[in-house]
């Protein structure tokens, strides 16, 4: 696959994976923040469309590509035009406490006088519709169980199967600008993971944060700089009730839970 005419690049960096609480500022930030953007080509939206999201690919100087959502490009849903691109930047900074490294690392940054989130391009992946339902659940299980419990927490009320990636690096969550927002709205792939182990990282990083009042407070200081104090502290309040109940019940989120994973 090429961009632009030349061979894709990734964000050249020594980074490791994050550890559940990371708090300094990544390289891959740093570079998405501050690189020179060399060239820009619209994927998604048309003035005409008033549904339908702006999504640029931008090649960075010498260091790969990112996908940007400008705020001006946002036209749906109306009531929260304008704002999506914070929930971008909110989600991946819970992903990162968290330590579940499900979402390409994203900032806000300006790009031609444009204000918006900035995403690292996820290169050589598949998107989840194009993947049998069968084959997903058996390679990605428990994957798709971490973004479970990720898009509750970050109350998701857009996921569905093309808004996440595959790679040889694993499941990359996508698409987070309706996070926060609206209705959570649980996808039916989902549904078989009640009454299931969830992966241990998941338990012990949930663990971890909720025992951490300096992680709590980092995280909460860093999504209030763009989001309300409301909705932060909901989200918070929900990354504690999931890590009581994974501990309570072993592991597990009971079905009988379901109608309690509400706020």
């Amino acid at each position: 696959m090429k961009f632009f005419g030349g061979e894709p690049q990734h964000l050249e960096t020594e980074e490791k994976p994050h550890s559940a609480g990371e708090n300094l500022e990544t390289q891959k930030e740093k570079a998405l923040q501050s690189l020179e953007i060399e060239r820009s080509v619209k994927l998604i939206g048309n003035a005409n469309n008033k549904r339908i999201n702006e999504v640029f690919l931008v090649e960075l100087h010498g260091d790969g590509s990112a996908i940007f959502k400008p705020a001006s490009g946002e036209k749906f849903p109306f009531d929260w035009a304008g704002e999506l691109y914070k929930n971008e930047r909110a989600s991946y900074l819970v992903d990162k406490f968290l330590g579940f490294n499900l979402v390409p690392t994203t900032v806000i940054r300006e790009v031609n006088g444009e204000i918006g989130s900035m995403q690292e391009f996820v290169f050589e992946s598949t998107v989840g519709l194009e993947i049998d339902d069968k084959l997903l659940k058996t390679n990605y299980r428990d994957a798709l169980k971490k973004m479970w419990v990720f898009d509750y927490i970050v109350w998701n009320g857009d996921r569905h199967d093309a808004n996440f990636l595959v790679n040889s690096d694993g499941l990359h969550a996508i698409d987070h600008g309706l996070t926060f927002v609206r209705e959570h709205i649980q996808p039916s792939i989902y549904e078989d993971f009640y009454d299931e182990s969830m992966p241990e990282d998941i338990i012990r990083n949930l663990e971890q944060f909720s025992d951490s009042a300096e992680q709590q407070n980092l995280l909460r200081q860093a999504m209030l700089e763009i989001l309300n104090e409301r909705t932060v502290d909901a989200c918070l309040k929900r990354i504690e009730f999931m890590a009581a109940i994974l501990k309570k019940y072993k592991g597990v989120i009971p079905k009988s839970l379901k109608p309690s994973l509400n706020y």
